[in-house]
C-alpha cells in the first residue's frame, strides 16, 4: 500500500529543498508518536535520492520503495517528516554543502554541525524531529552527534540492511541514528536491530576500559576534561591499542575507503560529469588514483588491526574513547586546522571502522560553551549492551559536568 505523502512547512536549514514531507506510520509499535527524518542518501518512496549534489539528483531515478530501514521504523509506529542535507556524496566530516548550505548547529551556531549526516544531526538537535537516520563510514554519525551534543549510534557492521542506501565504501558503511534522549535511542535501536542476529538475552552492562592512547589524539584541554569525567564515576583500568602506528591506521582507512568509493561511484561521476565543490573534487581525484599494490598492502594491515582489537578488548567489555579530537570546528576554519582535524578524527573513527564494531557517542557536558562527548566501543553484536552501559554517563548529562 502506497503511503500518503503530505507537504510539511516550513523548510529549515536541516532539510533539503522540497524535502519536508510526511509519510504516516504503517502500523503501531514502540515508536508510536515519534517523528523522524532521513539523510539524503537513503531512498524514500516517491523521491529521488540526490546525495547532496544537484548534478547527481538530475540523474537519480525516483524511488519506488523506501529503504527497508525506513519501512521498519514506519511499521513500528514512527512518522517520517523529511529528507535531510548531507555533505556531497557523504565525502566530508565538516557538515557543509556548497549547494544547499550548512545546517545549523544549535548548541554553538558559530561552529559547524559536523558531517556528513549534518542535516540529520541538526534536525534532532533543533528538536525538529525525535530521531533521525544517517550513514556512517568514517565517522559521519559519530562526529555530528558529538558536535551537536546528541546521541549517535554506529551499529555493528553488517547487522542492518543497506538496501536502498547509496553505497559509498561498503566494507565500512553503516546506517546510523541520532536522538536527544537515551530512552529514544534504545527504542530506535531495538527496531533497527530487530532483524539482525544479535543475541539480545544478555543485557548485562559491559565492563569499561579507557583506551589511553586514543585520548592522546584529542586536544589537551578536551582530553583533560574527558578523562576527569571518566574518573568521576570509576577508576577504570586502561588499555593501549596503537604501537606507535597511528599513521598506519589512518592510511589504511584512507586507501581502502578511497578505492571502494571510486569502484562504487566513479563510473557515474565520469559518465554524467558530476561537478563538486573544490575540496570534494580533490578527494574524488585522489580516490581515482589509488594503486592496486597499495590496496593489497593495506588490506593486510586492516586484518592485523582487526585481530589486535578483538584480542585487546576483554569479553563482556567495551573501551572508552573521545568521540572527536577537538571541539566543533569554527565556521571558516583554516585549511590547516581542518586537515589536522581530519587526521585525528579519522584515526579515532577507524578503531571501530576497521573491525566493524559498534560505537555509541554520548553527550556528557560542555567545554567553552561547546558540546563534548565520550564514546564506548564494544564487541561486534554488543550494540544493545552499549546502550545499557551508557546510562552510567548519560545520567550526568545535564546535572554533573559543565566547564566554561
Amino acid at each position: 500500500m502506497i503511503q500518503s505523502i503530505e507537504k510539511n512547512s516550513p523548510r529549515t536549514d536541516a532539510f533539503i529543498p522540497d524535502g519536508c514531507l510526511r509519510i504516516n506510520s504503517t502500523d503501531s509499535g514502540i515508536l508510536d508518536g515519534l517523528h523522524f527524518a532521513a539523510k539524503d542518501l537513503i531512498d524514500i518512496t516517491g523521491l529521488s535520492t540526490g546525495c547532496g549534489n544537484p548534478d547527481w539528483l538530475k540523474h537519480a531515478p525516483t524511488a519506488n520503495h523506501s529503504a527497508p530501514c525506513v519501512e521498519s521504523l514506519l511499521k513500528a509506529g514512527a512518522t517520517f517528516t523529511g529528507k535531510t542535507v548531507t555533505d556531497e556524496l557523504a565525502f566530508s566530516l565538516e557538515g557543509t554543502n556548497a549547494h544547499y548550505g550548512t545546517p545549523l548547529n544549535p548548541r554553538c551556531p558559530e561552529r559547524l554541525p559536523g558531517g556528513s549526516s549534518s542535516g540529520s544531526a541538526s534536525a534532532v538537535a533543533q528538536d525538529l524531529v525525535d530521531f533521525a537516520l544517517g550513514t556512517d563510514t568514517g565517522g559521519s554519525v559519530r562526529v555530528p552527534a558529538a558536535f551537536c551534543g546528541i546521541y549517535g549510534m554506529r551499529p555493528s557492521h553488517g547487522l542492518i540492511s543497506m538496501q536502498g542506501v547509496m553505497p559509498f565504501a561498503p566494507s565500512y558503511d553503516c546506517i546510523g541514528w541520532f536522538s536527544r534522549e537515551l530512552s529514544t535511542m534504545k527504542k530506535v535501536s531495538k527496531v533497527m536491530l530487530s532483524d539482525s542476529k544479535i543475541h539480545v538475552k544478555n543485557t548485562k552492562e559491559l565492563d569499561l576500559y579507557i583506551l589511553s592512547d586514543a585520548f592522546e589524539l584529542a586536544q589537551n584541554d578536551l582530553k583533560d576534561v574527558l578523562l576527569r569525567h571518566c574518573t568521576h564515576f570509576a577508576d577504570f583500568p586502561t588499555l593501549e591499542l596503537f604501537s606507535n602506528d597511528q599513521n598506519d591506521w589512518l592510511s589504511t582507512y584512507q586507501i581502502l575507503q578511497g578505492r571502494e568509493i571510486w569502484e562504487n561511484l566513479g563510473n557515474t561521476i565520469c559518465k554524467f560529469n558530476i561537478q563538486f565543490a573544490h575540496d570534494i573534487e580533490q578527494r574524488f581525484n585522489h580516490a581515482s588514483s589509488i594503486k592496486d599494490d597499495d590496496v593489497i598492502h593495506y588490506q593486510t594491515l586492516r586484518n592485523q588491526f582487526r585481530k589486535r582489537l578483538y584480542d585487546l578488548i576483554p569479553e563482556n567489555s567495551a573501551i572508552i574513547i573521545p568521540s572527536t579530537p577537538c571541539l566543533p570546528l569554527l565556521k571558516g576554519s583554516s585549511e590547516d586546522k581542518i586537515n589536522t582535524f581530519y587526521q585525528s578524527a579519522l584515526t579515532l573513527n577507524s578503531i571501530a571502522g576497521h573491525a566493524g564494531l559498534p560505537q555509541l557517542s554520548i553527550p556528557i557536558g560542555t567545554l567553552d560553551n561547546c558540546p563534548i562527548s565520550l564514546s564506548i566501543v564494544g564487541h561486534h553484536g554488543d550494540d544493545l549492551r552499549l546502550l545499557q552501559t551508557a546510562k552510567l554517563f548519560s545520567s550526568s548529562y545535564n546535572d554533573y559536568f559543565t566547564s566554561n
